[in-house]
C-alpha cells in the first residue's frame, strides 16, 4: 500500500506521538522503501538526532506550512527515487509569521 509513496509524513504534537513515531519509523521504511521521512511538529525538532538516526531525511517545527509545501515541490520536481536521498534545505524551526488567507464565508451561518 505504501510501496509507491514519495513522501511519508509523521506529525508529532507531543510525547505519545513522538514514541509511536520512533517504533512505527523502521516498519514504514520496510513498507515505502522510496519514500522520504518527515517528521513534524512541537517534539521534531526536540528529536531531530533520534530522528535523523531512524532515517527521516526532514525535520519540522514551528511554523512549518511553507517548509512541508517546498519539501512536496522538491520531491516533486527531483523524482521520487531521489527522495531518500534528498537533503534538508528548509529551516528546524521557523518562527516567522504565515499570513493565512481568510476564508470566504459568503453563504454560511455566521460565526
Amino acid at each position: 500500500m505504501l510501496e509507491n509513496a514519495g513522501l511519508v509524513a509523521l506529525y508529532v504534537g507531543m510525547h505519545t506521538a513522538t514514541r509511536i513515531a520512533v517504533q512505527a519509523l523502521p516498519r514504514i521504511r520496510r513498507l515505502a522503501p522510496k519514500a522520504h521521512l518527515c517528521v513534524y511538529r512541537l517534539y521534531a525538532p526536540m528529536n531531530e538526532a533520534l530522528l535523523r538516526r531512524l532515517g527521516v531525511g526532514t525535520v519540522l517545527g514551528g511554523e512549518l506550512e511553507p517548509a512541508l509545501v517546498s519539501v512536496c515541490r522538491r520531491l516533486r520536481a527531483n523524482g521520487a527515487a531521489a527522495g531518500t536521498q534528498m537533503s534538508q534545505s528548509e529551516p528546524v524551526i521557523n518562527l516567522g509569521r504565515i499570513q493565512f488567507e481568510v476564508p470566504d464565508r459568503s453563504g454560511l451561518p455566521k460565526l
